[in-house]
């Protein structure tokens, strides 16, 4: 239990001394400490780099590519649609939330990012690496070792993990208004890690959910200040439709995904 909170403290540590180098360095060559987009972008990244090489260098998670690689057509097919299916509705069901309690402390500094083209090296291809690392392979496969010495070898053990590194996942973002969707979203990650033992599914899920969201944003800036249903004229029974649609993508792709990974 003690290497799961390890790992988490180091992930935030690397985060905020990432932050604090970078600013540091930056005021020293322009003279200015203001959070542009691009300090913000060159922050993330380097937290992101430092990240996956610190979690490498020391095998805090076993990498391999040997489970991918014999299905990866099929899992990146079923991936990729089911990363789709669930936007809308996790979005809606996010502000289903009261506002007050998912209030966004950080629209302004997303918005910046999400509208430079620099800002998806960091949001959609680094993070979803660095992130995966952390909370999949290192954090919740520790935890179902330590659960499945409490609990024996059961689902009990591996959705007990699950939940943990969705919540932690969560927590880590800061943001109220990006908990919800995080747990959500973590909690997708951690399932398709426990069926399949690689991190490369979530992170395929993980980098296009993040890749919608930029484009999202960068391509049609108001977005960030909508909410879902203002995408579909004010009309509930539209948002609903969109819904369904949506959900005849994931649950396909949840069950297809469930048949072709199997347990290690």
């Amino acid at each position: 239990m003690l290497n799961i909170l390890l790992y988490f403290f180091v992930f935030f540590v690397i985060q905020v001394s990432s932050f604090f180098f970078v600013e540091s360095l930056w005021a020293l060559f322009t003279g200015s400490r203001e959070h542009t987009a691009e300090l913000i972008i060159i922050m993330t990244a380097v937290s992101h780099i430092v990240t996956i090489l610190i979690y490498t260098a020391l095998k805090w998670t076993p990498f391999s590519l040997d489970f991918f690689r014999s299905k990866a057509g099929n899992i990146t097919y079923w991936c990729i649609l089911a990363a789709l299916g669930m936007l809308i509705p996790t979005m809606w069901l996010e502000e289903l939330i009261p506002e007050a309690i998912r209030q966004d402390n950080m629209a302004d500094t997303f918005k910046t990012v999400m509208q430079s083209p620099w800002g998806y090296l960091s949001i959609a291809l680094l993070a979803p690496v660095a992130e995966e690392l952390v909370f999949r392979g290192a954090i919740q496969k520790t935890a179902v070792r330590y659960y499945e010495g409490k609990f024996g070898k059961t689902n009990r053990a591996h959705w007990v993990a699950i939940v943990i590194s969705a919540a932690l996942f969560a927590a880590i973002h800061g943001n109220p208004a990006q908990i919800p969707h995080a747990l959500l979203v973590g909690l997708l990650l951690g399932w398709l890690c426990y069926r399949s033992g690689s991190i490369i599914p979530g992170i395929i899920v993980h980098w296009v959910n993040n890749s919608a969201a930029f484009l999202l944003c960068h391509l049609y800036p108001r977005s960030y200040d909508m909410s879902i249903i203002e995408f579909f004229d004010n009309s509930m029974l539209r948002l609903a439709g969109a819904v369904v649609l949506s959900l005849m993508l994931f649950v396909p792709a949840i069950y297809q995904l469930n048949k072709i990974m199997k347990t290690k």
